[in-house]
């Protein structure tokens, strides 16, 4: 509601077939794209360079940690290439990589990146997506919504990882 997402859906219903099927290709693209590159292979890298070197302390945590922070840089190419403003920018960078450890904690819990990439692609999947350039919102909004998020994934992670560890379980075959 905060950026706008309720009237967004509402301006789809309201667009020409071939606007949205654009808006939806362009969502569906980015959401499962991005969460393939994320929580996908970047995800399953970092757990594996993590049990290459021996890392037993928390390898959840670091992989999401990992994976949410060049999530939410990714979206830095809307500023450099997209034409969005440095504020605003710097809000989606946040939120992204808040969203990002939200999505990290969905992928530990399911074992797979499909509830991520669907609640990816319904964020994504609004009118403003093919216009590049997101308006500034305000941060306290933003940090009231977002920080909370972030932090109740963090407690999530860091609990299955003490249970992981606490079991002895492997986390992925070598």
């Amino acid at each position: 509601m905060l950026n706008g997402n309720i009237d967004a859906l509402v301006g789809i219903y309201h667009s020409s077939w071939h606007v949205t099927l654009i808006v939806t290709t362009v969502a569906i693209s980015a959401g499962f794209l991005e969460e393939y590159l994320t929580r996908g292979y970047l995800f399953n890298l970092c757990q594996r360079l993590l049990n290459h070197y021996h890392v037993t302390t928390y390898p959840l945590l670091i992989a999401s940690l990992f994976n949410s922070l060049i999530f939410g840089s990714l979206h830095l190419m809307n500023y450099f290439l997209g034409g969005q403003g440095l504020t605003a920018t710097l809000q989606q960078v946040f939120y992204a990589t808040c969203m990002g450890l939200l999505f990290s904690a969905f992928r530990i819990a399911t074992n797979t990146i499909y509830i991520g990439a669907i609640l990816h692609f319904l964020l994504d999947w609004q009118l403003s997506i093919t216009q590049g350039a997101a308006g500034v919102s305000d941060w306290l909004g933003i940090i009231i919504i977002f920080l909370p998020m972030a932090l109740f994934s963090l407690l999530f992670i860091m609990t299955v990882d003490q249970q992981v560890k606490k079991q002895h379980l492997y986390l992925i075959q070598q």
